[in-house]
């Protein structure tokens, strides 16, 4: 048993003497994970050295609770007996803490900071300092992060939800429970949740003590697509890049294309979802404003723009679960994010989705560039891949992009300078011109996508297709 640094920072006792020391709770500020650690290590020393029966670790909004009766010697052996709660009025442990509808122990709303440091320590957790590749990372976190939400959706009024700590329960106890939770979201959302958690017990243990205690479903709109967004902003470099448009060229090709509540809108591309979170947030921005106080019909158009009239096309399976629970996290259209190759033929879409040609108002997409199809099959569903032994990705989602929108849809894409310039590519441009009207061509610096990992140098062509006869 040592000696604590410093003295225990609040002491309560059972009897009015101050004999009996029933609780030592240690405190931090902050709760990063070496805040945490140290917390819990004072915490202990000085809980021992009191011979308290409880230790209450406190780190800003992180809550611990631990039974010392068996007087742990180290902070390893100090997670066996974590316990839901501290007892109330120095009765009984209780069994498990968040109940659904109670209005003591129901989940309460984060802020952004709050948020933001929780999805640090999970991602901390699982990443343990490089042993696992980032979007891996992330890729666990997604599913964990979309088996709170559903649970705290899907618990009903005045049950416990699944997602949490009991008394003396084992990481594998609460692991099976979370993992049953999953095989859940996984029947609503087969096509994209197809993984199963590749966590141990012990990791799932602790990301459920990170976010255990605060509701993903009630905290601010604004706080959590913000945290997230933080988030993915870190994670989202080099190898991953190509997957992410830098926030400031979404929100001018999203202002410039201006969709509306009536629109229906797809990205063929949509990495993590940039253009179709900003176009979300758009619209919902243009109906407050358009309906000001009747929230009854903005909640309505909101709804239904975000579960009805806005899709997503990704190829990655991993990046589409990106883009679902960023999308979820925003509240929401994950459903209308598909995993598959835009440029596939459109018998090979899911029905459910109806995505198909001369569909949409507005297209807003950053494609691949520099890939090569050489695939016969695919080639001969385009006009500018046909009679070819080989084409560029960009270039066939030119022709996939026009054939998405309705007649006088519009369009914005990224695409290499190289369309627009090169002589060899004139049919490129001839193509264009003969299918639509061109709206704008914004040239963008060489660096503009140097914080995603790429330096191709690229513009913003702005397209509206033509109607028949024009």
């Amino acid at each position: 048993r040592r000696e604590p640094k410093l003295p225990a920072d609040i002491v309560i006792y059972e009897d009015d003497e101050k004999e009996i020391v029933f609780i030592v709770v240690e405190t931090k500020a902050n709760a990063t994970k070496k805040d945490i650690e140290e917390a819990k290590r004072e915490g202990l020393g000085n809980a021992n050295l009191l011979n308290a029966k409880y230790l209450w670790v406190v780190c800003d909004n992180e809550r611990l609770a631990y039974n010392l009766e068996k007087h742990p010697s180290t902070i390893e052996k100090l997670e066996k007996y974590r316990i839901a709660d501290i007892p109330i009025k120095y009765g009984k442990e209780p069994k498990y803490r968040y109940k659904r509808g109670d209005p003591e122990w129901d989940l309460r709303k984060a802020n952004f900071n709050e948020l933001s440091n929780k999805f640090q320590l999970c991602h901390d957790e699982i990443w343990e300092g490089g042993k696992r590749d980032p979007a891996v990372a992330f890729d666990e976190i997604s599913k964990l992060l979309i088996t709170k939400l559903y649970d705290e959706r899907f618990t009903p009024h005045g049950q416990y939800y699944e997602f949490q700590i009991g008394t003396y329960e084992e990481p594998k106890n609460v692991a099976k429970r979370v993992k049953e939770r999953y095989e859940f979201v996984q029947s609503k959302n087969s096509e994209v949740f197809k993984a199963k958690l590749e966590l141990p017990d012990t990791m799932i243990f602790r990301i459920v003590e990170h976010l255990q205690d605060i509701s993903l479903r009630t905290t601010d709109l604004d706080a959590k697509g913000r945290a997230f967004e933080n988030f993915l902003g870190k994670l989202f470099r080099g190898e991953y890049g190509q997957y992410f448009t830098p926030r400031q060229i979404v929100e001018f090709m999203v202002e410039v294309i201006d969709p509306d509540e009536d629109d229906y809108l797809i990205d063929p591309a949509c990495g993590s979802g940039g253009f179709l979170l900003y176009s979300m947030r758009h619209v919902l921005n243009k109906v407050t404003e358009k309906y000001k106080e009747d929230k009854e019909t903005i909640d309505r158009l909101n709804w239904d723009f975000s579960h009805k009239q806005i899709f997503g096309i990704e190829i990655n399976d991993r990046i589409a679960r990106v883009a679902m629970m960023d999308m979820v996290i925003h509240e929401d259209g994950h459903s209308n994010i598909e995993c598959n190759n835009a440029l596939t033929n459109y018998k090979n879409f899911d029905p459910a989705k109806k995505i198909k040609p001369n569909k949409y108002d507005v297209l807003l997409t950053n494609p691949p560039f520099g890939a090569v199809i050489k695939d016969e099959e695919v080639l001969n569903n385009f006009e500018l891949g046909k009679d070819r032994k080989a084409q560029r990705t960009e270039i066939l989602f030119i022709e996939r992009c026009l054939d998405l929108l309705k007649s006088g849809g519009k369009m914005g894409i990224v695409l290499p300078d190289g369309i627009l310039t090169n002589s060899s590519l004139q049919y490129v441009r001839d193509f264009i011109n003969k299918n639509a009207k061109i709206l704008a061509v914004v040239s963008l610096p060489q660096l503009a996508f140097v914080s995603s990992g790429a330096g191709v140098k690229a513009s913003l062509l702005f397209l509206q297709k033509k109607r028949e006869g024009e």
